[in-house]
């Protein structure tokens, strides 16, 4: 399988891990377990929406969305402009085949809740003071494979890498004291590459408290609002944690007979 140009060393590193959990299923699944668990979690979504750059902004001359969007003048009053911050919520649903491979998917929800709003200058000889604000919100369904590997009888670390459907919407208005006021609303698909990494403490037979950190990697097609133009990075990490159950009963498969559920 061949990398990409873009995002070169992301894209091998999810192809790599997903090669190497699809190659690995044929060797182990024979006479082995399949164990199925359904979790909840909560967490943070650092930098979500990356630079937040509209085309409206170039008209302004900034070009770099909210990594040059915050400036000083003496005698103006500004007040700076952060970075998107999201709340995360969701669940997941996990297969381990053979104790080692894992199909990982569920369905998450993410919402800014801080940062995005502030003042700052546009390029006129007047130098006006622009308020500005934005709100991000997404769904999305992650689906990745990947190697499990169990520690000892009360923990599991999981690797995978693959692919996420998204859908989101996002909000730019921009308000210049000269009048002028630019109020845009976005929404479209994005299909990011996504990595992730689990791990897993069992404190009873059948429950976990679950961390997980997922990076994404991709950005929608431009899209359109009236007379402005995006294309919305959706690029960044989240950082969550649950609890997963592992339900009572076991797959197994055998050479000779068909999959046979067995109660634990």
């Amino acid at each position: 399988m061949m990398c990409i140009k873009k995002h070169k060393l992301f894209t091998c590193i999810v192809q790599t891990v997903i090669v190497i959990a699809v190659l690995y299923v044929p060797i182990t699944s024979y006479g082995e377990l399949v164990n199925v668990s359904l979790g909840g979690y909560i967490g943070i979504a650092p930098d979500i929406g990356g630079e937040l750059h509209t085309y409206k902004l170039e008209e302004i001359g900034i070009y770099n969305g909210t990594y040059d969007i915050n400036r000083l003048a003496e005698g103006k009053t500004t007040a700076r402009i952060h970075k998107l911050v999201g709340t995360t919520a969701g669940f997941h649903f996990s297969t381990i085949i053979a104790e080692h491979f894992l199909i990982y998917t569920g369905v998450m929800g993410t919402m800014s809740i801080w940062g995005g709003s502030g003042q700052t200058l546009d390029n006129d000889a007047a130098l006006n003071e622009v308020n500005v604000k934005y709100s991000m919100w997404m769904v999305d369904m992650p689906l990745a494979f990947g190697l499990s590997i169990p520690f000892f009888n009360d923990g599991r670390m999981s690797i995978a890498g693959g692919f996420d459907f998204m859908y989101l919407g996002f909000k730019s208005t921009y308000d210049s004291i000269a009048g002028s006021k630019v109020d845009s609303s976005f929404s479209g698909w994005a299909f990011p590459l996504l990595l992730l990494v689990s791990g897993e403490y069992f404190f009873n037979k059948n429950t976990t408290i679950t961390g997980t950190l997922m990076y994404y990697k991709g950005q929608t097609d431009i899209i359109r609002s009236d007379d402005n133009y995006a294309a919305i990075d959706v690029s960044g990490f989240r950082i969550l944690f649950g609890i997963s159950y592992y339900f009572d009963y076991k797959i197994t498969f055998r050479k000779k007979d068909k999959s046979i559920l067995e109660k634990l």
